[in-house]
C-alpha cells in the first residue's frame, strides 16, 4: 500500500506504520489503573510536537533541545488523551509499584485497499 511502511511481524500479527495523514486522525486514550509518577515511569511528552508530522532522529533531538519536556503524573482513574504523533516516552521505573494503563486508540477513518484495523 503506498504510504504504508515499513511492514513487520510481531507475534504473528502484521504491523505497519501508516501515513502521517492517518496518524493525525487517531486519538489515544490512556486510562490509568495505577498512579504514575517519575518513580514508576510516568509518560513524558514534548507539548505541541503532535503537529509537526513524522520526525527523524535528528529532528527529534532538535525538538528535545527546544521544547520543555512535561511529565504527565497521573492518579488512579485519570485519563490522558493524546495524538500518537506527540513525541512521548516512559521512563524506567525505579520503584516496585505497578504502572498499569489501559491503552486504547480510536480512528474514524476507513483503511484503504482491503486493510483492516486489528482488534
Amino acid at each position: 500500500m503506498p504510504g504504508f511502511g515499513p511492514w513487520s511481524m510481531k507475534d504473528g500479527v502484521p504491523h505497519v506504520q501508516p501515513p502521517v495523514a492517518l496518524l493525525e486522525a487517531v486519538v489515544t486514550m490512556r486510562i490509568h489503573l495505577d498512579a504514575c509518577d517519575a518513580e514508576n515511569g510516568a509518560l513524558k511528552v514534548l507539548p505541541g510536537t503532535h503537529g509537526v508530522g513524522r520526525l527523524g532522529a535528528e529532528q527529534i533531538q532538535d525538538c528535545r533541545n527546544r521544547v520543555k519536556e512535561t511529565l504527565c503524573e497521573m492518579d488512579v482513574g485519570d485519563v490522558l488523551l493524546m495524538r500518537p504523533l506527540l513525541l512521548h516516552a516512559s521512563g524506567k521505573s525505579t520503584s516496585d509499584r505497578h504502572r498499569r494503563i489501559l491503552h486504547l486508540e480510536f480512528c474514524g477513518v476507513d483503511l484503504p485497499g482491503g486493510l483492516e484495523w486489528s482488534e
